[in-house]
């Protein structure tokens, strides 16, 4: 005999089948987790980042200069074809002569700065044996020493420059603008004679500071004076004497000192 089973019976039975275990230390891999967004709630760290010093513009350099100097000095100006042959030997010897000079610089920047300064040349040459005579009549009128005693100063302001070609060692150069005085305390035949004017002069100059240490250096220069004196007085009275030249090179050599 052949028995058969109902299809009901089959699906029953599978229905009641026990669920498969499953082992909840493994970890399934074969379904991809769904990701979560998870807020961070720990306190916010610092991030280190390069941090750059503004730069200052200024220089370590000292911003005030004091000069003292000094040297030999030589007027360009040529001897007048007016003065008697005798006497053009003693002018060319007025045309040399020495000099002092003050400066102060401020620097408001690496380079550049504004100068006050104070100059003073002389020169003086004298002598014996001359004779005055009038040219009308030919009659000499006395004889005596003839002596001059001459100082032109020159108070001006201007612009510097400073260049820093090494650690020890500056280029400076300046231009000055600035009132020229001329005063000659002389004498004729033994009589004192003065004679003093003023005009308007300019001055450059360039020249190099050797430092000694952070606040002293010694220097060497060279300007030129350029300038004319009009306006005369003779012993406190105005005399027309034309013009005289102050034109006139300085070589000196001076000690400087700087200080912030």
């Amino acid at each position: 005999m052949f028995f058969t089973k109902p299809a009901n019976d089959t699906i029953k039975k599978t229905q009641q089948l026990p669920h498969p275990k499953v082992d909840s230390s493994k970890t399934q891999t074969d379904i991809p987790a769904k990701p979560k967004v998870v807020w961070d709630q720990t306190p916010k760290r610092s991030i280190p980042q390069q941090y750059y010093e503004p730069t200052d513009e200024s220089t370590d350099e000292p911003k005030f200069r004091i000069n003292i100097e000094g040297g030999y000095s030589y007027r360009t100006t040529e001897v007048s074809g007016n003065v008697p042959a005798d006497f053009k030997s003693y002018m060319e010897k007025l045309k040399s002569g020495y000099n002092i000079a003050v400066n102060f610089t401020y620097f408001f920047g690496e380079e550049y700065g504004i100068c006050f300064n104070y100059s003073r040349f002389m020169t003086s040459n004298s002598i014996d044996g001359v004779v005055i005579y009038n040219k009308t009549t030919g009659s000499i009128l006395g004889v005596g020493k003839m002596e001059d005693n001459i100082a032109i100063s020159l108070y001006g302001v201007g612009l510097a420059q400073r260049k820093i070609l090494s650690e020890s060692i500056l280029l400076y150069a300046s231009g000055v603008l600035g009132l020229a005085t001329y005063f000659d305390d002389g004498k004729l035949l033994n009589i004192p004679v003065e004679i003093d004017g003023s005009g308007f002069a300019l001055s450059g100059l360039v020249g190099l500071d050797f430092k000694l240490g952070p606040d002293w250096a010694f220097g060497l220069d060279i300007s030129y004076l350029l300038g004319t004196v009009s306006n005369f007085k003779v012993n406190g009275k105005s005399v027309n004497l034309g013009k005289e030249s102050l034109n006139r090179f300085d070589f000196n050599i001076g000690l400087k000192y700087f200080f912030y």
